[in-house]
């Protein structure tokens, strides 16, 4: 099963535009469940989505949505995506593959569920390990890419279930807002034994955002929480991240340890 996951807010019109392709695209929707968590003041979103989940579960379509609270401004002040959405809705997840699809991003290619399921097994056979990120074309130029960070990445991040272990979600907690998909990305990029699925011209997806020139300002885009550099504990998490680099580590040993078992069962 694939498990596409969304932490929406805003922009109600390309929202359900997003909403629709992951539908419309599939080979096959009754393998495909959708997992969305909103926030508790949009208002406007939230009707929006009690409706959207009616309209799923009479069309047999695998739909359900959580509400994010938050005690007080300063909490919400000081929300992190991947702890407080993101991580929490990839845990509810039963697929064998974890999309992240932000609601401002519509699926153009038709079949894209089996374009990555297949790939993932012949790739799991290839290399004895399932812990793969999948990357497809986010809709931004790879030379862009490579002049910013000095490497290709996705900013959708997919990822094969076993790689839930490894930040119990999809992605750092220690990072609050932007650049898990650029830390994800060199994870990956950097493990002992190839865990990159490059589906980047097989799978495309169109973004609709202000970044892009395509969308009308909105308050979304400027209403991020407190920078990671500006949050107390930063010190403390930029060393787990970039120093002690721990993530590289747990990956590397996840995938080390699944080969070796596989090669053991192979001897018996």
């Amino acid at each position: 099963m694939l498990s596409v996951i969304s932490a929406v807010k805003g922009r109600p019109d390309v929202t359900i535009s997003s909403f629709n392709s992951i539908w419309q695209q599939a080979s096959n929707i009754n393998n495909i469940e959708h997992i969305v968590v909103c926030d508790e003041t949009d208002s406007e979103m939230l009707y929006i989505l009690s409706f959207y989940s009616k309209f799923c579960k009479d069309s047999g379509l695998k739909f359900k949505y959580f509400v994010k609270k938050f005690n007080s401004d300063q909490e919400y002040l000081y929300r992190n995506m991947h702890r407080d959405y993101w991580n929490p809705i990839a845990m509810q997840t039963s697929g064998d593959i974890i999309f992240g699809l932000c609601n401002d991003t519509i699926i153009d290619t038709v079949n894209y569920d089996i374009i990555m399921e297949e790939s993932v097994k012949e790739n799991q056979l290839k290399y004895k390990h399932n812990y793969f990120q999948i990357r497809i074309d986010d809709d931004w130029p790879k030379e862009e890419k490579l002049t910013t960070v000095g490497f290709d990445y996705c900013s959708w991040i997919i990822l094969t279930r076993p790689c839930l272990e490894i930040f119990n979600g999809i992605a750092p907690m220690e990072i609050s807002s932007q650049g898990a998909d650029i830390f994800v990305a060199s994870m990956f990029s950097s493990t002992n034994i190839p865990s990159v699925i490059d589906l980047s011209d097989k799978i495309k997806t169109k973004q609709i955002s202000v970044q892009k020139g395509n969308y009308d300002d909105d308050y979304v885009q400027t209403e991020r929480p407190i920078s990671d550099s500006n949050r107390r504990e930063w010190p403390l998490l930029s060393h787990v991240l970039y120093q002690k680099k721990y993530y590289h580590h747990k990956l590397n040993n996840r995938i080390l340890q699944s080969v070796f078992q596989d090669e053991l069962k192979w001897k018996k």
